[in-house]
């Protein structure tokens, strides 16, 4: 929730502080709680963007062709003219049928062996030719639009093509590559919100400048070639920051916004009852509910009530909904957590959730998995944990089970578990 709703109040804000071209985007699903919230403030979700890998789409140059009906001589003059090595040939439907180029024709229009006299006639009848009956290479490497640049880069080490198609999936021709474009900065830039280290961002950040943090968490040894903005706050939430950055550079919160910002901080929070709620969360939950125009109470008790992602979602779903990966002490782990109103609904998927938690820590080689279910009711939680035994022993809270323990008043993730888990690993690790 805390994501969503900070990644969209701040992007509305760079948009309205003159950076036109800023989407909102979320690595993974929603949830029941989330949609509810968005539909209530008449607001879209992001952009679903899994991997942020740059794409061929990114450096490609713009479609230039010449049509298979043209002549040689009209081919030659357009590749001189823009300064190309290659140029596709389309048919009437604009399809990429094949390529041609300077090398090419300087092959074709001067045959080997000729007298000055045969070469004159022979380059004279030629270049009037047209390019579909004679020279259009039709076994060529091409690319889609969405490539991996990184495995187009590896392809065209191996081939002496000089330009490459960039086609739709239907043929169409939607761009040129050369081997120049790789040199191109990708046309992207990433700002980080309501996290800061790689692992739990969207595969192939690590490839696109980011030029901007906004967290709450610990500061995952992160490093850039280039100065950034980073604001990590120690408060309850992400959609705190982003309303003081609202408040600090004067700019009016949009009403929608408002209610976003506050959904965020009630989540993440607990609706301030959280070890993690500071007073700043108090004000900026304050200040924006007029703005909103709904008490954080009584939109506290419609999140909490709405959506139980114990009842709503596949045993899969609810164990990576809201799960960080972590990497520390030369190992990494994950830790997931679920809000609910009791634990009746844990207590009747416990086996089923702990399967899919041992799955998913064999798939990731983690050390261990965690699933932190909280009743935000009591205040508690519970602790399941999959994966190193060795590790599992070192976990002294009261145990309910062989791979659970209670955590009286226990609710933050961040300030709680977290520092928990990482005091016994490094204790592990002294042993």
């Amino acid at each position: 929730m805390d994501s969503i709703c900070s990644a969209v109040g701040y992007a509305e804000l760079k948009r309205r502080t003159g950076m036109r071209d800023v989407v909102a985007a979320r690595a993974g699903n929603t949830n029941e709680r989330i949609d509810y919230v968005l539909r209530r403030f008449g607001v879209e979700a992001p952009v679903l963007m899994t991997d942020l890998s740059p794409r061929v789409a990114d450096v490609m140059e713009a479609a230039v062709s010449i049509a298979a009906d043209a002549s040689v001589y009209e081919a030659i003059q357009l590749i001189e003219r823009r300064q190309m090595r290659g140029v596709p040939v389309v048919d009437g439907r604009l399809r990429c049928v094949g390529l041609f180029s300077a090398f090419e024709a300087l092959n074709y229009l001067v045959p080997l062996r000729a007298s000055p006299g045969e070469m004159a006639r022979t380059l004279a009848r030629r270049v009037k030719q047209r390019l579909g009956a004679v020279l259009a290479e039709r076994d060529f490497v091409r690319f889609a639009p969405d490539t991996l640049l990184a495995e187009a880069r590896e392809e065209t080490a191996l081939v002496s093509q000089v330009a490459f198609p960039v086609m739709e999936a239907e043929g169409r021709l939607a761009g040129v590559l050369s081997t120049g474009d790789f040199l191109k900065a990708i046309p992207r830039q990433l700002i980080l919100v309501d996290h800061n280290e790689l692992s739990q961002a969207a595969p192939g950040a690590g490839e696109v400048p980011i030029v901007e943090i906004l967290d709450h968490h610990r500061m995952g040894g992160f490093s850039s070639d280039a100065p950034m903005l980073v604001w990590n706050n120690p408060v309850g939430s992400t959609s705190t920051i982003v309303a003081m950055c609202y408040e600090q550079q004067g700019v009016a919160v949009p009403e929608a916004v408002a209610g976003l910002l506050m959904a965020g901080v009630i989540a993440d929070t607990l609706h301030l009852t959280s070890p993690t709620a500071t007073p700043d969360d108090r004000r900026m939950l304050e200040w924006l509910a007029p703005i909103a125009g709904v008490e954080s109470a009584r939109l506290a008790e419609e999140i909490f009530s709405v959506g139980s992602p114990l009842r709503t979602l596949t045993a899969r779903e609810a164990i990576t909904a809201d799960c960080k990966e972590y990497r520390e002490a030369g190992v990494r782990f994950s830790v997931a957590q679920i809000e609910e109103l009791s634990f009746a609904p844990f207590d009747a998927r416990q086996e089923e959730l702990q399967a899919a938690l041992e799955a998913y820590c064999r798939e990731n080689s983690y050390l261990f998995s965690a699933l932190l279910v909280t009743d935000v009711n009591r205040q508690t939680s519970l602790l399941l944990l999959c994966g190193s035994e060795a590790f599992a022993r070192r976990v002294d809270f009261p145990r309910r089970g062989p791979h659970l323990w209670v955590l009286d008043g226990v609710v933050s993730r961040k300030k709680q578990v977290l520092p928990y888990l990482l005091d016994r690993l490094h204790e592990m690790e002294r042993k």
